[in-house]
């Protein structure tokens, strides 16, 4: 899934997560958790069609990013929540059992360049972040052709992602979703990779413990990972 057009990747985020917020939440009020939304309002935007009593949490560390994130949520018919951190924190940032729904939308690819580049000691949470990603890239792209991507990201990607799924409540679900844009390929991200993120890391998510891998009719497995917490 590649894009190149805002309007043409906007449209697709927005109706695939309304779709899934109807299916999971069918008609009754829900608390979505974000992790690293950036600037992007898209999900607070679905959740506020889907149902104006649900609320919005995100996490989020980059500070620029999170500034352009309030100015575009504002003015929502739902209650946003911003909690400005880091989420491999999350188990002191939010009370357990919080979420119905926990989102990576997108942010997967994110949150390795970041423990890549912290890694060398630069700072993401106040750096420019678009500034900051040819390096980020560069980075990416030197740990899988070096064959050094599970050494470096898998302990503190995996460490983040069972934090962050204390937070969901007792049958909640897990959403992981990756898709491509040119622009990223246009500063050299290593194609296959790029491509192929999710099923690269898949293997590494049968780790999480408490709950199952699903499958979601509708919702291409190459793009898309989702994962049901045990019912208390």
């Amino acid at each position: 899934m590649l894009f190149s057009s805002p309007w043409r990747h906007y449209r697709y985020v927005h109706r695939n997560w309304l779709e899934l917020l109807r299916l999971r939440g069918a008609g009754r009020p829900l608390t979505l958790l974000e992790i690293g939304a950036g600037a992007s309002a898209i999900l607070p935007e679905a959740l506020a069609a889907y149902d104006k009593q649900s609320r919005y949490i995100t996490i989020n560390e980059n500070q620029a990013l999170t500034q352009a994130f309030r100015r575009k949520t504002r003015r929502l018919p739902i209650e946003v929540e911003i909690v400005e951190g880091d989420a491999a924190n999350a188990g002191e940032l939010l009370p357990p059992a919080c979420a119905d729904i926990l989102a990576f939308e997108h942010s997967m690819n994110d949150i390795f360049q970041a423990i890549l580049l912290e890694a060398d000691g630069i700072d993401t949470a106040q750096g420019d972040w678009f500034k900051l990603l040819p390096g980020m890239i560069a980075r990416i792209n030197a740990a899988y052709r070096g064959g050094q991507f599970e050494a470096k990201l898998k302990a503190p990607f995996m460490t983040l992602l069972q934090s962050c799924a204390e937070a969901l409540k007792p049958g909640g679900l897990l959403a992981l979703s990756h898709y491509m844009f040119q622009y990223d390929l246009d500063l050299g991200y290593d194609p296959y990779l790029w491509e192929n993120m999710l099923p690269i890391v898949r293997p590494w998510l049968a780790a999480l413990t408490d709950g199952r891998e699903i499958a979601l009719e509708g919702y291409d497995a190459q793009w898309w990972f989702f994962w049901e917490k045990d019912n208390a």
